[in-house]
């Protein structure tokens, strides 16, 4: 004999077995797994990356606001450079932003040599940071090299010199010129010596056909530079290597990007970021913003576990109107430019 049941009793059963059915039809809409993405940013406290550290911030908070829109969590995790291998080791993050400059060489040496993921380099192009061993290691700011070669490609049919003091990083310049076999003359600048008596002394030419690509520690660059004006050089004559920090307005210098740019969606770029800082984007909060977009959309294709194997194959639009991409040595390939006397960027082919 079957029991009697209610009325409401019989409504709850047919409810369920209507909704079992509904979710094990073909096509049913199923309940969707939640993909995660964690972003690191390792930095230290050096003014002269801080600016690569709003860059990524800015970069950050953009990659989560799309994120969300296609179901993602994206959180964001900050620590100084001194505490990246233990994050590393814990796992803390998918991947890592690394803002550092030269004094953390040893540090990033040590940690990317381990590292299971990701770290994408986005504030120094020291070659310190570019051992071919560092397989984990990614470069998003282009290297003393790169730069250089801008400068040449980008400053016309001169005859340049480099003028370059006894600092490493204008040390391991030259060395790379001669491994590159560049033709370029080089000048050694002592402290305290006037450019025009070293330029003198090496014979170097100081026409108005000439150049000059002064390669400085940026807490000497002042006193090299007002020798320099001695000659009364224009902004053109006159290019001054960055070494991760930007120079004065009144010369020229090697740029990844300039609040100047409009083109490829670059106006608008610099508006978002105007918006929300007091000073103008330039290459080292671009290089923080592309590596944070950068690392958003290869989790998007790949997954966040995928990104180490995917990073390689990864193309990226940082509104310079080309897919950029890493090449043999882990190196971004991007157009660069060449900006003049602090006012507009002249764009240089990778």
């Amino acid at each position: 004999m079957i029991p009697a049941i209610s009325r409401r009793e019989f409504c709850t059963l047919l409810g369920g077995a209507a909704l079992g059915a509904s979710l094990s039809a073909p096509g049913s809409v199923r309940m969707r797994t939640v993909m995660r993405l964690r972003i690191g940013l390792a930095y230290d406290d050096t003014g002269v990356m801080r600016a690569a550290v709003e860059g990524a911030r800015f970069g950050i908070a953009e990659a989560r606001r799309s994120a969300s829109l296609f179901g993602w969590e994206l959180s964001g995790l900050e620590c100084a450079i001194a505490s990246l291998p233990e994050k590393l080791a814990q796992g803390a993050a998918d991947a890592w932003l690394l803002a550092a400059g030269d004094a953390s060489a040893p540090v990033i040496t040590t940690a990317s040599a381990n590292a299971s993921v990701p770290i994408y380099n986005v504030g120094g192009s020291n070659p310190l940071f570019r051992a071919p061993s560092l397989a984990s290691l990614w470069h998003v700011a282009p290297s003393d090299l790169d730069l250089l070669g801008a400068a040449l490609r980008g400053g016309g049919e001169r005859r340049w010199t480099l003028v370059r003091d006894d600092s490493a990083r204008a040390r391991a310049l030259e060395y790379l010129l001669r491994s590159q076999n560049f033709s370029l003359p080089v000048v050694s600048l002592a402290p305290g010596q006037p450019l025009h008596a070293a330029l003198a002394g090496a014979g170097a030419a100081q026409d108005e056909s000439s150049g000059l690509i002064l390669a400085v520690a940026p807490d000497r660059r002042g006193s090299a530079l007002d020798t320099a004006r001695e000659g009364d050089r224009s902004p053109e004559r006159m290019v001054v290597m960055p070494f991760d920090e930007e120079p004065s307005v009144n010369v020229s210098w090697p740029a990844s990007w300039h609040s100047s740019l409009e083109r490829f969606g670059g106006a608008q770029l610099n508006d978002r970021w105007r918006a929300s800082h007091p000073s103008p984007m330039g290459s080292a909060e671009w290089q923080g913003w592309v590596g944070a977009k950068l690392v958003w959309e290869t989790a998007q294709k790949a997954g966040a576990a995928g990104l180490g194997s995917a990073v390689g194959a990864s193309r990226i639009d940082g509104h310079k109107g080309v897919l950029m991409r890493f090449d043999a040595a882990r190196q971004l390939r991007q157009p660069l430019f060449l900006v003049q006397g602090g006012h507009t960027a002249v764009e240089v082919a990778p």
